[in-house]
């Protein structure tokens, strides 16, 4: 990947649009004086191994990996022309990097791929001149980058390995149940779903939530029937029993 050369002493036209230019929201850091200088955190993500000795055996027992959160860093510089003028875009910027909720990151030479983080972090600097150089983090709780949604009842996938769906919408034949499977793990529902009705599963931030025209029925789940654990991986094919697949959607995504 190609970068052009920034020196962060000389440089002058903040218009620069660098080739990696972070945006929020799908919109670009507008505030007057700002320039993105360099950016990290988007390469190879390692894994923490975690692991328990075990007495007169060499090495370790592995038990699990775990993937870290991702941290981005982002250098800029900042300038106005007084004292007041500057102050006045840090809160811009400050304001634009605490929006109460997590951030949308994106990046212009990674369209279409979300990141979604906080602020945790701002160098510290002295405030005495007028064109300032510093760095602040976003984190990213989730360390993986997602695409765009997309739907249909064969599943595709470039990057990841399994991936959760976004939602799942079907629409009831009159049954007493019904049965979703992607050829290794199986939805069940108990219920009662009149011809026509639509029954939800919507895959939250937090948590699925699954509705019968928008009534919540979570327990009509069946005993081990894990929506958390229903996967789709790359060729997955849908079926569905007592009911039509009106709707699936997932979204692929990579470290």
């Amino acid at each position: 990947m190609m970068y052009e050369f920034v020196d962060t002493n000389t440089y002058k036209d903040s218009s620069f649009s660098p080739s990696d230019e972070m945006l929020i929201g799908g919109n670009k850091i507008n505030i007057p004086g700002y320039r993105q200088l360099v950016v990290s955190g988007r390469g190879l993500l390692p894994d923490k191994p975690q692991t328990t000795e075990v007495p007169a055996r060499a090495g370790v027992w592995l038990n699990y990996n775990h993937t870290e959160p991702r941290v981005l860093t982002v250098q800029y510089r900042l300038q106005a022309d007084s004292s007041e003028e500057l102050r006045e875009r840090f809160n811009q910027l400050n304001k634009l990097l605490r929006a109460g909720e997590r951030l949308d990151v994106t990046f212009a030479d990674e369209p279409g791929w979300h990141y979604y983080a906080v602020l945790s972090g701002a160098n510290q600097f002295k405030e005495d001149r007028l064109s300032i150089v510093s760095e602040f983090e976003l984190f990213c709780p989730d360390p993986y980058a997602y695409g765009p949604i997309q739907s249909g009842s064969n599943v595709r996938l470039t990057y990841a390995h399994e991936v959760l769906p976004h939602k799942i919408d079907l629409t009831a034949q009159g049954s007493d149940n019904i049965e979703l499977s992607n050829g290794r793990d199986r939805l069940v529902l108990n219920g009662s779903y009149s011809s026509g009705q639509t029954v939800r599963i919507d895959y939250q931030p937090e948590q699925v939530v699954v509705s019968r025209d928008g009534l919540n029925v979570n327990s009509d789940l069946a005993r081990f029937s894990y929506p958390e654990a229903f996967y789709l991986r790359d060729g997955d094919n849908i079926t569905v029993k007592n009911a039509r697949l009106s709707t699936l959607e997932w979204r692929d995504r990579k470290l």
